[in-house]
Order: structure tokens, then C-alpha cells, then sequence
């Protein structure tokens, strides 16, 4: 809560007047706006390609008592060599290719292959 009371507070007393003074229209302000977000995510993800993975230490964010905690700090460890642009891409692919075999499958298997619980 008082992490949106401090944006609030730096909309209402920072930004919005800057806005103001650097804009003399309502487009020109939204013209500038986009094209600020536009910038900072632009630096943003080129510091991703540059960043490496292994500078993130999500393994250290594990939980150890995890029964898979080896096996899914190998997988972690799998990407330390990539940027985490990347590392990001190829994640975010896999669920792709998941989700696309389970719709393949679903589209191709039998009702009556599905293992159901009432007729246990």
C-alpha cells in the first residue's frame, strides 16, 4: 500500500507538472508519454540481452526442501550462459510447444482414453 501511495504521490507531484511544462497539448503529452515507455523499455530489453542469466541467482530463490529441488536447479542451471532476453524466449517457447502438443493430443486421443475418477 505504500508503494502506490509513493507512485501516486510522484504522479501528482513530479510527473504530471513536468508533463505539463514539456507538453502543449493533451496529444502532445500522450505522443511523448508512449514514445518515453517506448524508449525505456527499448534500454530496458537491451540490458536484458546483455545481462547474463546466472547474474539473477534464481537458484538461491529455491526452496532446498523441495523433493525436486536438484533436478529443477539443474534445469535452472541450463541457462547460465544465456542472456536472459533469451533465457526468457526459450522459456516462454517451451510453454508454447507445450500447450501445443496438449491441444494436439486433445484434438487426436480418444474420450476414452482420459483416465476419469468416478469410475474408480
Amino acid at each position: 500500500m505504500q508503494e502506490v501511495k509513493r507512485q501516486r504521490e510522484f504522479v501528482k507531484d513530479k510527473l504530471y507538472p513536468a508533463l505539463l511544462t514539456a507538453t502543449t497539448s493533451i496529444e502532445d503529452s500522450k505522443y511523448l508519454l508512449t514514445s518515453f515507455g517506448n524508449m525505456i523499455m527499448q534500454e530496458f530489453l537491451a540490458l536484458m540481452k546483455e545481462k547474463k542469466f546466472n547474474e539473477l541467482n534464481l537458484t538461491s530463490k529455491l526452496d532446498s526442501k523441495s523433493p525436486q529441488f536438484e533436478e529443477i536447479k539443474k534445469m535452472i542451471e541450463l541457462f547460465n550462459d544465456e542472456s536472459v532476453f533469451t533465457a526468457r524466449e526459450l522459456v516462454e517457447g517451451m510453454v508454447g510447444e507445450v500447450e501445443s502438443n496438449v491441444t494436439n493430443e486433445l484434438k487426436s486421443r480418444p474420450l476414452s482414453t482420459l483416465k476419469t475418477n468416478w469410475l474408480e
